[in-house]
C-alpha cells in the first residue's frame, strides 16, 4: 500500500520587488508550503516552473497574481495565491531654492516645485509633516531660511527626497501719495514727509525743474511757484 503525504500550497503574503532587481524568489511570498509545485501568473496564464524567476519574465511595473499549485498523486491538489508587485524607481525632483515676498498668509509648497512623483510627503525642518503641503506664514520670520524636504516612498525600491530652501522677504511699502508745499529758500528732507514708508528707497524727479541729492530737495533749484512731481521707489 502506497500512502501519499498530505500536501499544502502554504500561506500567502504579498511580495514587493523593485524593477531594478534581476530575480525574484517566488517561494519568499509563501510560508509552510510543500516544495515541488509550479507557478502560474493568473492574469496571463503563464506557467513558471522555477521558484527563482527573472524579473524580465513579467511585462514591467505592476501587480501580478501569483498562483502556486502543488499536485498529489492520491490526495487533492492544493493551490494558494498572493500578489506580486513590481514597483518603479521614484523621483522626488531636484533641490530648489526660492525667495518670495510674504504677501500671502498661506501658500502651497507644490506651487513652487515641479515634482515627477506626486505621491510624496512634505516635512518641515523639525521633521513634522506639512499637512496638505500648506504652510502658514504666520509662523515664519522674514529674512530667515527655511528648509522643507519632500520624500517619496519607494516601496521595494529606495526612497527619494529633495529639498526646498525658502526665504521670505517683507512686502515693500513706499507710503501714501501726498501733496506738500516747500519754501524756495529752505532745503527739504523728502522722506520726512512720507507716512509709514519704508526707508532705503530712491527719489526721482518726474516733472518740473530742480535738483535732488539723496533724499533732499535742494532749495532754489526750482522756480518760485513750480509744481513738481517726485517719485519714491
Amino acid at each position: 500500500v502506497e500512502v501519499d503525504s498530505i500536501i499544502t500550497a502554504g500561506q500567502s503574503g504579498d511580495l514587493q520587488i523593485c524593477e531594478t532587481e534581476q530575480y525574484v524568489d517566488l517561494q519568499s511570498g509563501l510560508t509552510g508550503q510543500t516544495t515541488g509545485g509550479h507557478w502560474r501568473v493568473v492574469e496571463t496564464g503563464q506557467i513558471i516552473e522555477n521558484n527563482l524567476v527573472s524579473v524580465n519574465e513579467f511585462s514591467g511595473v505592476g501587480n501580478y497574481t501569483m498562483q502556486y499549485v502543488v499536485e498529489s498523486q492520491y490526495c487533492e491538489n492544493d493551490t494558494t495565491e498572493f500578489n506580486l508587485e513590481i514597483t518603479p524607481l521614484v523621483n522626488a525632483g531636484s533641490d530648489t531654492t526660492i525667495v518670495m515676498c510674504m504677501t500671502e498668509m498661506i501658500f502651497d509648497l507644490r506651487d513652487f516645485t515641479a515634482r515627477q512623483d506626486t505621491s510624496g510627503t512634505w516635512y518641515n525642518q523639525a521633521g513634522n509633516e506639512v499637512i496638505n503641503s500648506l504652510v502658514n506664514t504666520d509662523h515664519l520670520i522674514t529674512g530667515q531660511e527655511y528648509i522643507f524636504t519632500y520624500v517619496v516612498d519607494g516601496k521595494a525600491c529606495a526612497n527619494d527626497s529633495a529639498t526646498l530652501s525658502l526665504t521670505l522677504k517683507e512686502k515693500l511699502y513706499a507710503g501714501e501719495d501726498l501733496d506738500i508745499s516747500y519754501c524756495e529758500s529752505k532745503d527739504t528732507i523728502l522722506f520726512s514727509n512720507i507716512n509709514n514708508g519704508m526707508p532705503g528707497g530712491e527719489w526721482s524727479l518726474i516733472t518740473g525743474n530742480g535738483a535732488l541729492k539723496d533724499d533732499k530737495w535742494i532749495a532754489d533749484a526750482g522756480a518760485k511757484g513750480d509744481l513738481l512731481t517726485l517719485q519714491y521707489v
